[in-house]
């Protein structure tokens, strides 16, 4: 974990000046909230306030929204003023913050080109027992042509475990509950979208 003062510097490619989402996938055992501060070229561009998490490993998603003014490389620099965080990984994409809709697929379309009427998923059978098959089902958006995918099983608490990088994946739950499936796709007019489907799984026991 990091200590108070230290920081951590990554070139970065960026595509297209804009606004970009930092999702930080981050553990704070501690029940203050602990700031990391993001710097662009020397100019500080945003926080993000990572809350409490419970332990060490305990990981949840934390996000931001950076502008980035030019296109090109550049060089970031995470500071962080506060000791005992754990960073998982930073994730970087285009547009704005995916919201969320109990139950509904929520869309977010990160590219000048709007698929018309937007991709979903379904999963079967569903709700399922646990530690049974249940395979999901992508529905790209109308006119679109998939070039790849990456999914998590659950948004929630095992962003960066249980994934797949299948069109059509099938996975076991291995405990009962709601779980939050999310797909990013990238189609191959270089268009993306992310839709998740919040507390759409039922795992029974």
């Amino acid at each position: 974990w990091v200590r108070a003062g230290e920081w951590l510097i990554y070139t970065v490619n960026v595509q297209a000046p804009g606004q970009y989402t930092a999702t930080f996938r981050a553990a704070n055992p501690d029940a203050a909230s602990k700031p990391v501060e993001i710097y662009l070229d020397g100019a500080r561009i945003g926080t993000v306030q990572i809350g409490t998490t419970g332990a060490f490993t305990t990981f949840k998603n934390f996000a931001t929204t950076l502008t980035f003014p030019a296109a090109g490389k550049h060089q970031i620099r995470l500071a962080f003023p506060a000791t005992r965080l754990n960073v998982n990984y930073i994730d970087f994409a285009s547009g704005g913050t995916v919201t969320t809709t109990t139950g509904a697929p929520v869309v977010t379309t990160t590219s000048a080109t709007t698929p018309t009427g937007g991709a979903t998923f379904t999963a079967a059978p569903n709700p399922v027992a646990k530690s049974s098959l249940i395979r999901f089902t992508l529905v790209p958006a109308p006119g679109k042509y998939v070039r790849s995918v990456w999914w998590t099983f659950d948004k929630d608490d095992h962003y960066g475990t249980w994934n797949s990088r299948n069109l059509n994946p099938a996975f076991f739950y291995p405990k009962s509950g709601k779980y939050t499936p999310l797909v990013k796709i990238t189609y191959t007019d270089g268009s993306t979208e992310t839709v998740e489907r919040v507390d759409y799984v039922t795992v029974s026991q």
